[in-house]
């Protein structure tokens, strides 16, 4: 199940360790699991080296059992236990309702609109991709910020029967735009 590239040294940072994982040419980030991760089809362990952290102390690293879950693929994300934990790549947006893990994360708060909000459509480039629910687009020179919820709508081209969206990527978004607000709610992301 892992290869090459699993135990990467992290980065050096001035604060404490990464936590992230590298494999087969993507980044994984860990995040907390809310709720008993779906069956495990295979354990490995991998060796988290250790690193210097802000005081100079090298630790001795860890080891920590990845686990490929069943109808998620490790292409999307592989779980962990003690602490019951997930590795996500940032191009599956894990916070979609459509997302094979999207139960496993906390609900956000759904977004407030008024009979003043109105629908408007943007056409540019993606920005970083994060697991955050705000992201930003490039229309015409500038930014535009946009919220996700969990009921946007990511037509996007599926790697492993998932849909992707990568920095870069030129999209339309069908937003909701209220007064006085910066960030619009996207209902509707689609990789053109």
């Amino acid at each position: 199940m892992l290869g090459c590239g699993a135990s990467e040294r992290p980065p050096q940072r001035q604060s404490a360790c990464v936590d992230g994982l590298r494999w087969h040419g993507r980044t994984y980030v860990p995040v907390s699991a809310y709720g008993a991760l779906p069956p495990t089809l295979r354990a490995s362990p991998v060796h988290f080296p250790g690193c210097r952290d802000a005081s100079g102390a090298q630790d001795t690293g860890r080891t920590v059992t990845l686990l490929e879950l069943e109808g998620v693929p490790t292409s999307v994300a592989f779980g962990a236990n003690d602490p019951p934990r997930l590795y996500f790549t940032r191009d599956s947006l894990p916070g979609l309702k459509g997302h094979p893990l999207h139960r496993l994360l906390p609900e956000p708060p759904a977004p407030r609109t008024t009979s003043r909000c109105e629908e408007e459509t943007l056409i540019g480039q993606m920005g970083m991709v994060t697991l955050d629910p705000v992201f930003g687009i490039e229309v015409d020179g500038h930014a535009e910020r946009l919220r996700l919820t969990p009921d946007t709508r990511l037509l996007a081209p599926a790697v492993d029967g998932v849909p992707r969206i990568h920095a870069g990527d030129r999209v339309t978004v069908r937003a909701i735009a209220c007064p006085r607000r910066v960030t619009k709610i996207a209902r509707e992301l689609r990789v053109n």
